[in-house]
C-alpha cells in the first residue's frame, strides 16, 4: 500500500512537517536550492536520489516519533 504523503509536492510535505528537514539533512539529502524547495513530489525527489520512498518515509516517521518522545 502506497503512502499518500509520497505524492505530495515536496514543498507542501516539508511545510507540513518542518522537523523532517533535519532527517533529510542527516542523510545528506538537501531538498532545497538557493531559490527554495525543489519542484516535484516527495516520491520523485527520493527516487531521483536512489532512495526507496516507502522505506525512507517509514524511517522518517520513526525519527519524528522519537523526537516527540524526547
Amino acid at each position: 500500500m502506497t503512502s499518500p504523503e509520497l505524492d505530495l509536492p515536496l514543498e507542501e510535505f516539508l511545510t507540513g512537517s518542518p522537523e523532517a528537514v533535519a532527517f533529510f539533512l542527516d542523510r545528506k539529502l538537501s531538498p532545497f536550492t538557493c531559490s527554495g524547495c525543489l519542484p516535484g513530489t516527495l516520491r520523485e525527489y527520493l527516487e531521483k536520489r536512489g532512495e526507496d520512498p516507502e522505506e525512507f518515509l517509514r524511517r522518517l516517521k520513526l525519527f519524528m516519533a522519537e523526537r516527540k518522545n524526547v
